[in-house]
């Protein structure tokens, strides 16, 4: 057995008892003299699970393990099996998804580790709160001109921070934005706050927590991301609708585009002749968060129109 699996599973045991005796103090019939053997153990158990944290993470860092440790805020309530088992399960969706996301142009990253999986290392007292590992960096990962393990959890870390949403989307496409989303949502349904913390060799690189109160403002921001990606073209304007603002437009390529187009673009000083040719510059919005089984189609709106 490997020395972090013996430790896992002393952590796992160690903290077990610690949540055993906390119970038993809460418990109305546990007299004063049994309250204070209680407290005692409870504090011995809590310094070797300190001990043996420290060498948990001692022997993660010397073998290249990352980790992360995860807490749900669930205030005064009982969390539910179910809420709680949903909340970890979305974690790992996120994670794997921005890797992916990272590495789909990567046909040699990518067989190395398609999937990567959180190993549930253990859970720890005081909270719903669970270690886990990321996986270890793939061989041939010295190819790339970064790590798509450490990149990953810095793509995570600014989601969770709302910092540069816009650009992530503009980089990764809608499936990052969708799991945030996603694991956002548990946290909302469940009226869970988060704490969360990343560990590489012995030191905290990333640390955020969320109370629960905030979660809702940082999954707005989330669902309101949309990306916009501008092009030219030319083509033949076939028509437009001047009541409805809309246009259509085959390109030299042969795609029929339809849409609708800006305020400016065509109006009485600025009228546009049927059919004739034209440089058009469109502008494609997508949403990147949606609700149901199909997604929307992008928005298609025309900004500029010059005559050839």
């Amino acid at each position: 057995m490997s020395a972090i699996k013996e430790l896992t599973i002393r952590l796992q045991g160690t903290n077990a008892l610690i949540a055993r005796y906390q119970e038993t103090l809460e418990l109305p019939t546990t007299t004063p003299l049994e309250s204070k053997a209680l407290k005692l153990n409870m504090r011995s158990l809590q310094n070797l699970a300190k001990r043996l944290e420290v060498e948990f993470l001692d022997h993660a860092a010397a073998e290249k393990l990352q980790v992360y440790k995860y807490r749900l805020l669930t205030g005064e309530g009982v969390p539910s099996l179910a809420g709680v088992g949903e909340a970890w399960s979305k974690l790992q969706n996120l994670y794997a998804t921005v890797y992916r996301s990272l590495t789909q142009t990567s046909k040699t990253i990518e067989s190395v580790l398609a999937s990567p999986q959180l190993g549930f290392a253990y859970s720890f007292p005081g909270s719903v709160g669970v270690v886990v590992t990321l996986p270890p960096k793939p061989i041939d990962e010295a190819l790339l001109t970064a790590s798509p393990i450490d990149e990953a959890s810095e793509i995570v870390f600014d989601l969770i921070e709302a910092r540069n949403i816009q650009g992530i989307a503009q980089r990764l496409g809608p499936a990052p934005i969708q799991a945030m989303n996603d694991w956002l949502d548990v946290h909302v349904k469940h009226h869970y706050g988060l704490d969360i913390e990343w560990q590489a060799d012995n030191e905290i690189k990333r640390h955020k927590e969320i109370k629960s109160t905030d979660i809702p403002t940082l999954q707005t921001s989330v669902q309101e991301t949309k990306t916009r990606q501008t092009a030219m073209l030319t083509g033949l304007l076939s028509k437009v609708d001047v009541d409805n603002k809309t246009f259509r437009i085959k390109s030299d390529a042969g795609e029929d585009i339809e849409g609708s187009y800006a305020e400016n673009v065509i109006q009485e000083q600025h009228a546009a002749s049927i059919p004739a040719r034209y440089t058009a510059t469109i502008v494609t919005v997508t949403e990147m968060v949606y609700s149901g089984n199909k997604r929307p189609k992008p928005e298609i709106i025309l900004e500029r129109l010059d005559p050839l």
